[in-house]
């Protein structure tokens, strides 16, 4: 009888076994094609939802504020009052630095924000350092600093040549800033910074707690508050935020954060949360994006259909280890506090691990892209894009490179500056002994990404910081600027229409385009170039090694009719034959030099 057992027992382990895999493939799939179906929800609390939303998009503000005084006295369970956060505090500013300029890539240099270290967070959260712009202009660069007791904000109100320390929020012990996520709001010209951050006990990466900062832009005005307690063996991190601000008026203008709910043990997430505030910080209200999975790189946008706007968040997921995937979730803002079911978009589903991802609208017409990391296997990874427009049927089928170099690419973030309609990208290039910060810019997402710049070489080959990108208005025209950390994880900033240094026009009439021989060439390290210029345009110097690789960008820029001659120190080259290569208007030439160390 004893065989007929075993074969008994036999079967039962195989099928134990299936029932397993059948439940493991059945949770996979489930995270990538959810149940959605459409649940209408007739209670007053969702038609008093539906019709606020509706007045505000009309702009409607006398009925938009009875319906929200309404909907807080009947619902008042549906808010959560933020409690005022006294252990994180301003501090004065540190006073005007101007930063010492260096060797450029872009061209005019690279300008020092901040000479010492900051935090590098860690693989899945490497997003410490953020740009912003506003609507004039003006930048700011906000960081965590390498104790991790506050976070610094610059602020730069001529082209990036000069920052200004304007406020610092200092957090006390036994607390450490852990996360965050900066985004400067223009309601009629009227901005305000908001902030949101995750905070975390010293030795513990899992406890996190979610808090609201917010200050004008000249660092006055400031408030902190906790949105929300932390649920009990439990914690928050990774923080994203967005504003509406530039549409509506200060009146209509709502907060959205989004972050991941975390085990405070084991630091798995557990679950993807969507905060939001109608009343600037005051109040907030909350959804629950997706559940069970360990959602992160998370980043929150919302976007303003003609008819109706929507919230959207990008994040990837492990639910398999092996091979992460992107997710893009979508509300209609009618609907935000009540949801049954986002909406899920499936952006690439690989058979490669896609990582580090973010989230970019064009305000101008409603398109919208996504960069991220694909990964091809040890230390080759790609820099790729996605995008949908208003025609689209859908994300699936738009993935491209920005760039598919044989070595690590990694850490892009894009940027659609709220009144302009171009994208603009930044990664980072990685090898042995060189980290290379790229940016890339494109006004059609649909053609792609054409021509690349340099931002900086450093040799930090150990920083995991993610430079941040945005575009910018400066005058009557646009560009844009990439912030970074490297040479020892000082912070630095560059752009593309920085005053040049190292540029000397000389007098004269020019009636021709010329490009002279270098001089002294040989050189070592330090040569000069010469060229001339008939009329006004845009001019790029480049310089290329043997192989033909970008390794310097010395201008970029718009020039006057004229002659120049350009410093070029090749101190950071190793000795070889080097090409530079001159193109203004419909003019091209190549030189080549020699460097001898």
């Amino acid at each position: 009888m004893k065989p007929f057992y075993s074969i008994i027992i036999f079967i039962s382990l195989m099928f134990f076994v299936a029932n397993i895999n059948a439940q493991s493939h059945d949770e996979v799939y489930r995270e990538a094609n959810p149940e959605q179906t459409v649940q209408t929800d007739n209670s007053p609390y969702a038609n008093l939802l539906a019709q606020i939303a509706n007045a505000k998009k009309a702009g409607n503000f006398e009925q938009y504020k009875q319906l929200s005084e309404q909907l807080k006295s009947q619902f008042p369970e549906k808010f959560h009052y933020s409690q005022d956060a006294f252990q994180i505090r301003a501090q004065y500013p540190e006073g005007n630095m101007k930063a010492p300029f260096i060797e450029g890539d872009w061209g005019p240099g690279d300008v020092r924000l901040y000479p010492r270290n900051v935090f590098t967070g860690n693989a899945r959260n490497n997003k410490t350092l953020d740009l912003e712009v506003d609507s004039l202009g003006n930048k700011y660069a906000a960081f965590i600093v390498s104790t991790r007791d506050s976070i610094k904000l610059y602020k730069s109100t001529n082209d990036g040549t000069i920052w200004t320390n304007f406020q610092t929020v200092i957090i006390a012990a036994p607390l450490q800033f852990h996360s965050f996520d900066m985004f400067i709001t223009d309601s009629a010209n009227a901005f305000r910074i908001g902030i949101s951050c995750a905070v975390n006990t010293i030795g513990s990466e899992n406890d996190g707690q979610l808090f609201w900062i917010s200050m004008t832009t000249e660092g006055t005005g400031f408030r902190a508050a906790s949105i929300y307690a932390t649920p009990a063996g439990s914690g928050y991190a990774n923080p994203s935020i967005t504003s509406d601000g530039f549409l509506y008026s200060a009146g209509l203008t709502y907060w959205y954060t989004a972050y991941q709910r975390v085990n405070s043990g084991t630091g798995a997430g557990n679950q993807l949360l969507c905060s939001f505030s109608t009343d600037w910080g005051w109040t907030w209200r909350i959804d629950t994006v997706r559940n069970t999975f360990n959602d992160f790189s998370i980043d929150i946008e919302y976007n303003s259909y003609p008819t109706a706007d929507s919230i959207y968040v990008i994040m990837t997921n492990d639910v398999t280890p092996a091979n992460p995937n992107l997710r893009l979730m979508r509300v209609w803002l009618g609907i935000l506090g009540n949801s049954p079911a986002w909406t899920q978009f499936n952006i690439n589903a690989s058979a490669q691990p896609e990582l580090e991802c973010e989230l970019a609208v064009n305000r101008q017409n409603n398109g919208m892209a996504i960069v991220f990391r694909e990964d091809f296997g040890a230390a080759n990874g790609n820099a790729r894009y996605n995008y949908w427009v208003p025609g689209l049927s859908s994300w699936w089928g738009n993935t491209a490179d920005i760039s598919a170099n044989p070595n690590n690419e990694s850490r892009p973030r894009i940027d659609c500056q709220e009144r302009q309609g171009a994208y603009r990208v930044s990664f980072v290039s990685q090898d042995v002994l060189y980290d290379t910060v790229i940016y890339t810019s494109t006004t059609d997402i649909t053609s792609g990404f054409a021509g690349r710049t340099i931002v900086n070489q450093t040799n930090d080959g150990s920083t995991i910081i993610s430079p941040d990108v945005a575009g910018f208005r400066s005058g009557g025209g646009f560009g844009g600027g990439v912030t970074f950390a490297g040479f020892s994880s000082s912070v630095w900033y560059d752009g593309s229409n920085i005053t040049p240094t190292g540029i000397n026009p000389n007098n004269g009439i020019v009636e021709q385009y010329t490009l002279s021989q270098n001089y002294p060439n040989p050189f070592n390290p330090v040569t000069n170039i010469k060229f001339s210029l008939p009329v006004k345009g845009f001019a790029s110097l480049v310089v290329y090694d043997a192989l033909g690789r970008e390794v310097a960008t010395l201008i970029n820029s718009e020039l006057n009719a004229g002659s120049y001659t350009v410093d070029f120190n090749a101190s950071s080259l190793s000795s070889g034959v080097y090409f530079y290569k001159l193109t203004a208007n419909n003019f091209s030439d190549v030189k080549k030099m020699l460097l001898v160390k």
